[in-house]
């Protein structure tokens, strides 16, 4: 904003409002009696208009102003009477006269000229008068802004607020673990809301209350926590654009506008994508379509007092599928002591679902989803779906289409976003997963959520599918590298082991090849192969219950005096493991799903 403002462009001021650049406007006719306008042409003006606000520093530009201020004694006593206010008298001390700088001589101007070169007000020029008769040497000074002591707070009073911040739970991030150390807070909790847990916390403990939000919230912005952010996610495009705008001009800009020009092209296509298929369920009826997305985590329990804030709790997911074809919602959920939430969980919900919900009818199956590669594109996904046609008895094609980030609304969100309406209106308690199920099942709508309890038996390894009859490649039959990061379409048929795919969802362009079967395999028939896979068995991904962190389990056997007593046995029989072992585990999962 301010650099903008600087060089006279347009921008936008801190409470919002769109602010017009600065435009010379040439003075009409004669400005005064001196003849300004005749002694400095319309040419003269701009191009110092033009020079003034290139300069684009304010104390540069204050220099110039002052420069062209010259301050007299008056030379005459005068006084002014108010009419209205007699009492009232106005006693001009000095006298101004205005200069512009013309081929290394200052010429004399009247103000009003003076403003119009500048373009500034006459408000400007009464302030820079006041500085230069405050300044002994005539030289602008700096703005003085943040010019004050630091504050000085007694450490102890820090210290305890630091320490009250570290008393929450922390999450690692799921999608870049690898890629970043940064750690969350839960996105149930604000800073206001802890600040005002800080105050219960000094009042139960003793302590005198000496610190004021201000202070709580600069310590922790020291922290560098964040806050989980809810599904409905900005994007980062979008905000990168918006941020770039204000501080790059001419070609930089052109070319900024371009690149956001190409996103928001990518954006309509793919709405284009899903709304056409939309339309075409109405006249094909072997056409199926799908959405799918996994839920932000469900706390369990879920309790309404504070203390839930400061303890870890159990994770229950739920993925869930809306079938566009039927208006039909299928929640599919587990907890964390059944399986992750990874690639291999979303394949395995998949594959349960095509085997039973997708008729004898159905030929072409579309899915939408964000393009979480952790979760939705990936090899495990890609290796479900080829698995998933040769079981099927009339499904020929599956068609993944994904959605731009940043711009992945999905008919799926809006059941999410019921569920967490609901639960904010009820006055229910969620004990155990299984509250949570039960809560879905009765959350009212237009459209009923069925859910469908998973349980370890359905979650698939269809990564054994690489070490049989297929191979994992980075190389597609043309021999370029492929980037499933790029891929915004990916076409299965009934050739087991042949992927297609695109970096667009433009109908036009081509599909790219990859051919993951192995080389024996590769001459066998199509009968053949297809016999061959139908026989596969495929072993299950857990073989036991899977374990919880200690500190976590010590955290949720301190809530058990909270809970009724009949719940209390299902958090003592929770496995657990260290926290290094448990993260170690999950980073050799996510390495998998790569």
């Amino acid at each position: 904003m301010d650099k903008r403002k600087k060089l006279g462009l347009d921008y936008e001021n801190r409470k919002g409002k769109k602010m017009s650049k600065k435009l010379f406007s040439c003075l009409n006719g004669m400005c005064c009696k001196q003849k300004c306008n005749v002694v400095c042409s319309e040419e003269t003006q701009k191009q110092i208009f033009k020079d003034f606000y290139l300069l684009g520093n304010s104390v540069a530009q204050d220099q110039v102003i002052m420069d062209g201020i010259q301050i007299m004694d008056k030379k005459r006593a005068t006084k002014i009477f108010r009419r209205e206010e007699p009492e009232k008298t106005h006693n001009r001390q000095i006298t101004v006269k205005y200069y512009l700088n013309l081929n290394g001589n200052r010429q004399e101007i009247c103000k009003k000229m003076f403003q119009n070169t500048y373009g500034i007000s006459r408000g400007k020029v009464d302030v820079m008068i006041l500085k230069k008769m405050s300044s002994a040497t005539g030289i602008s000074s700096t703005t003085g802004k943040g010019a004050h002591k630091p504050h000085n707070f007694n450490i102890d009073i820090r210290t305890r607020i630091l320490n009250h911040i570290k008393s929450f739970p922390l999450q690692e991030s799921h999608y870049a673990r690898k890629r970043t150390s940064r750690l969350y807070l839960s996105s149930s909790l604000n800073i206001s809301k802890m600040y005002d847990l800080y105050k219960d916390y000094c009042h139960q403990h003793g302590f005198k209350d000496e610190s004021s939000y201000w202070l709580y919230r600069t310590v922790f912005s020291e922290t560098g926590l964040k806050f989980k952010l809810p599904y409905v996610d900005t994007c980062k495009t979008c905000d990168e654009f918006k941020i770039k705008s204000k501080h790059v001009f001419d070609e930089e800009l052109q070319i900024l506008n371009q690149k956001n020009q190409d996103h928001i092209n990518m954006v309509e296509l793919a709405y284009n994508s899903k709304k056409e298929d939309k339309v075409l369920l109405t006249t094909t009826p072997s056409l199926k379509v799908i959405v799918f997305d996994l839920q932000q985590c469900l706390p369990t329990p879920d309790l309404k007092t504070n203390i839930v804030f400061y303890k870890r709790q159990l994770w229950t997911y739920n993925e869930t599928i809306r079938d566009l074809s039927k208006n039909e919602s299928y929640c599919y959920m587990w907890h964390e002591a059944i399986a992750g939430r990874g690639s291999i969980e979303v394949a395995s919900i998949l594959y349960k679902f095509i085997q039973g919900k997708i008729d004898n009818n159905i030929t072409h199956l579309i899915t939408y989803s964000d393009t979480c590669s952790g979760q939705n594109r990936n090899i495990n996904v890609a290796l479900m779906f080829m698995f998933a046609l040769q079981n099927h008895p009339s499904l020929q094609i599956v068609d993944q289409k994904f959605l731009v980030p940043g711009h992945t609304h999905l008919e799926c969100d809006s059941d999410h976003s019921r569920i967490e309406r609901c639960k904010k209106q009820s006055e229910s308690t969620i004990s155990i997963p299984n509250d949570w199920y039960n809560f879905v099942r009765n959350v009212r709508g237009k459209i009923p959520l069925k859910v469908i309890e998973m349980e370890q038996i359905d979650f698939k390894s269809f990564s054994s599918l690489l070490s049989g009859p297929l191979v994992k490649r980075a190389l597609d039959t043309d021999k370029e590298k492929i980037n499933w990061l790029k891929m915004t379409w990916i076409r299965y048929d009934k050739t087991f082991g042949i992927i297609q795919f695109k970096y667009t969802l433009n109908k036009e362009a081509p599909f790219r090849i990859l051919d993951l079967r192995k080389g024996a395999i590769r001459t066998r028939n199509r009968a053949e192969l297809t016999s061959g896979v139908s026989n596969i068995r495929l072993p299950q991904t857990y073989n036991g219950p899977l374990s919880i962190y200690s500190e976590k389990k010590k955290d949720l056997i301190s809530l058990l005096p909270l809970l009724d007593p009949i719940y209390h046995q299902f958090y003592k029989d929770l496995k657990t493991n260290t926290r290094a072992a448990m993260i170690q585990q999950s980073d050799e999962e996510s390495s998998s799903e790569d």
